[in-house]
């Protein structure tokens, strides 16, 4: 399994209903970019209830 196939199944974790695994779901990428961004140090999280990792929100989303 690829390292972004990992952080996809991470990423629905939240909230299955929500994401679609099968496509190219926007906001599944920002998720899984959100993920990348804490796992490389770049960011934190706002606090400890910032499941959704909003501290971790880049300029583009």
């Amino acid at each position: 399994m690829a390292e972004t196939e990992f952080l996809r199944l991470i990423a629905v974790l939240i909230a299955p209903a929500t994401f679609d695994l099968q496509g190219d779901e926007r906001a599944l990428r920002a998720r899984v970019g959100r993920i990348e961004r804490l796992l490389a140090n770049d960011c934190a999280p706002l606090d400890h209830g910032d499941v959704w990792l909003e501290g971790c929100r880049s300029t583009a989303e």
